[in-house]
């Protein structure tokens, strides 16, 4: 592991803060941090505190990078994102956000985590209290009992669908005394062997095999939606129902608009109510920082946090304004959000800001402020000379200097290439040398950029910036390359007559976009048909669910909604494609067992002939290169086909 935090710890600027914040000077301002140095320094502040940390981003890019350079030092760290709110009745909606909402929250609940990192939009929107996901929540444990009926009983109450084939979270299965479930909590759904009332056994499943990965000792299950409604729910949202229908008679339009939403709730469909009734679904309204009290709240690059929160707010009191003033709900109920004002009230007072000005404590009423000296390091080149040239300029300054590397390989060729132009290297073990640079790796491009703590005289260093450069040429030449898929990007790529598939419903025939009002709402539609005429309206928004057909428009049977033709057809499919891959499996384990000769990894003289190239390789170049190195470093004789048309660099390979 890394140890930025004995960095920080040397700067007595970091002693007062941890200081001041345990002899509760909080809520408290950090200044002076340079953006490549702030994750580092809350990294190093937890570690200083053992404590939790919840830390508040701007936006979900950089939310996805703090959680690479955070898994440096932390096991359990976890993104917490924002869901769309649903306004009115849809048939189907990706809930995959939803889904991962779950888990992150039942994980701060249980406090099961090290860092959740967020965006402020996430916080505000108010999701189950603790308390209900307690209530509803159970655990399957090996060698207890239960009634299997009563089990799913419960999962249809806590918004599970049942499926033939548990294929994503939210589905459960049940064949025989086997009960297949895949709560949002675990990466792998579970299957439960019951033995009448016993649980015999329980263990986690892969989706596209169907078989068993580990045995497990035991299964929480937790809700699977963030709209749960309860009995006393359900009577206070068709009370509200039959109080806006009473206040449009002679409306007809509107009328069978909340009409269909009333019946629809009596029926208990699951998608039938939404966030507009958000306020009459709990007792209290809460947010994950609701789930943990205890843990530290990190705002990073405050100004652009207030923004989005703010703009967060205004957007959907907008939308809510428009639904309530046409008369399609009230707003007092339809309240599944905080302000940015009850946002910032609810962060507590064990909330820090980490920032390069001091001005963005204002935000969180901070009573100490701590000014660092951080520095954002100087960004290495690809060409040699001057590669080279900033670090002698680091090193001579009596730096402790720690280069990151991509990967062990990339770290190993490093540390040659120094030692060999004359400048101190050494592979990284924990501990740090004046004049000299430590090398050391990490899985990926997590570390993209260094820092300096020139009161400390430490400088963190990255290869990206030197080795991206071919990197970049790859994309470009890998984005321009045909893709084998038919994904639709966006309305362009579609004519009407064109046959689509949508994952749930199957093959159907695209007839156009429609501008449909729903609840007040006014929004675009691709309008699909189906066999027996039925109609799909799909959200422009959701064009990820729905592909075009590539089997060819000759021949092609329209599938039927509502039916299991299309489930059944992709049972089929994922049983031919399990028995192909029997047989696969198969054949190269008879390979497998043959020896040949393994071939050694790439070393400097490898390196250096590779460079010596004249030409930046095509995609299609590279990654048979790549393949075929890995091949022949395999113990086993090498069983690959290297083809193409003639003068598309065969040979170079």
């Amino acid at each position: 592991m890394i140890d930025i935090p004995a960095q920080f710890r040397a700067d007595p600027n970091f002693a007062r803060f941890i200081q001041g914040f345990s002899e509760s000077r909080i809520p408290a301002s950090v200044c002076g941090m340079c953006d490549s140095a702030r994750p580092f320094f809350i990294a190093s502040a937890l570690f200083a505190l053992k404590k939790r940390g919840i830390i508040v981003l701007p936006e979900e890019k950089t939310a996805n990078a703090y959680a690479g350079i955070f898994k440096l030092f932390f096991e359990k760290v976890y993104v917490y994102p924002a869901r769309d709110f649903v306004f009115e009745n849809v048939t189907a909606y990706s809930r995959d956000w939803e889904h991962e909402r779950l888990s992150v929250l039942s994980k701060a609940i249980n406090r099961d985590y090290d860092v959740i990192i967020t965006v402020p939009d996430a916080l505000m929107q108010y999701t189950l209290p603790a308390e209900v996901i307690k209530a509803n929540g159970f655990t399957l444990e090996r060698g207890g009992t239960a009634d299997i009926k009563e089990v799913c009983r419960r999962l249809v109450a806590m918004g599970y669908t049942c499926a033939e084939i548990v294929e994503g979270a939210g589905q459960y299965a049940v064949r025989g005394g086997i009960l297949d479930v895949f709560t949002p909590n675990y990466e792998y759904p579970v299957r439960i062997d019951f033995y009448g009332d016993e649980i015999d056994l329980i263990g986690s499943f892969d989706t596209v095999s169907q078989r068993r990965i580990e045995n497990l000792r035991e299964a929480e299950i937790i809700p699977c939606t963030e709209l749960l409604m309860s009995d006393t729910a359900k009577t206070a949202v068709m009370r509200e129902l039959k109080s806006l229908i009473s206040d449009f008679e002679g409306q007809e339009k509107r009328l069978s608009s909340l009409r269909t939403e009333l019946e629809a709730i009596e029926r208990g469909d699951k998608c039938a109510y939404s966030d507009k009734y958000f306020s009459l679904l709990y007792p209290a309204s809460e947010t994950l920082l609701d789930a943990d009290a205890d843990a530290v709240r990190f705002i990073a690059e405050s100004k652009r946090v207030k923004e989005r929160a703010e703009g967060f707010a205004f957007v959907n009191d907008g939308v809510v304004q428009a639904l309530a003033g046409s008369g399609m709900c009230r707003m007092k109920n339809c309240r599944p959000y905080c302000s940015a004002e009850a946002f910032y009230a609810s962060l507590g007072k064990s909330t820090v800001s980490v920032d390069l000005f001091a001005v963005s404590g204002q935000d969180i009423g901070a009573k100490a402020t701590y000014k660092f000296n951080t520095r954002t390091a100087a960004q290495l080149t690809e060409k040699n000379d001057l590669f080279i040239g900033e670090i002698e300029d680091y090193a001579s300054a009596a730096n402790k200097i720690l280069l990151v590397c991509s990967g062990e390989h990339s770290a190993s060729v490093m540390t040659e290439m120094l030692g060999s132009e004359g400048i101190a290297a050494y592979p990284y073990a924990g501990t740090l040398y004046e004049h000299r640079v430590a090398v050391c790796s990490a899985e990926g491009d997590v570390v993209r950029e260094g820092f300096e703590l020139p009161d400390c005289g430490f400088v963190l260093l990255s290869d990206y910036t030197a080795t991206r450069h071919r990197e970049e040429l790859r994309v470009r030449r890998r984005s321009s390359v045909t893709p084998k898929t038919e994904k639709i990007a966006g309305y362009a790529d579609l004519k009407p007559g064109d046959l689509v598939v949508h994952v749930n419903h199957g093959i159907g025939r695209y007839v156009g976009i429609e501008n449909l009002v729903s609840q007040g709402v006014s929004r675009d539609y691709i309008k699909i048909v189906y066999a027996d005429n039925g109609r799909l309206y799909v959200p422009c928004d959701q064009l990820d669910m729905v592909s075009k057909y590539i089997g060819g428009a000759e021949g092609a049977k329209l599938s039927k909604m509502g039916g299991d033709e299309w489930r059944r057809a992709k049972a089929k499919a994922k049983a031919a494609a399990s028995d192909i891959a029997k047989d696969l499996i198969r054949l190269y384990a008879e390979r497998r067992n043959s020896r040949g000769f393994a071939f050694p990894p790439d070393d400097e003289l490898q390196d250096e002939f590779e460079s010596g190239f004249e030409y930046v390789e095509t995609d299609a170049q590279s990654v048979a290169s790549e393949e075929i190195k890995r091949d022949m470093e395999n113990p086993y004789p090498m069983d690959r086909l290297l083809c193409g048309d003639v003068g598309f660099g065969k040979t170079e390979v």
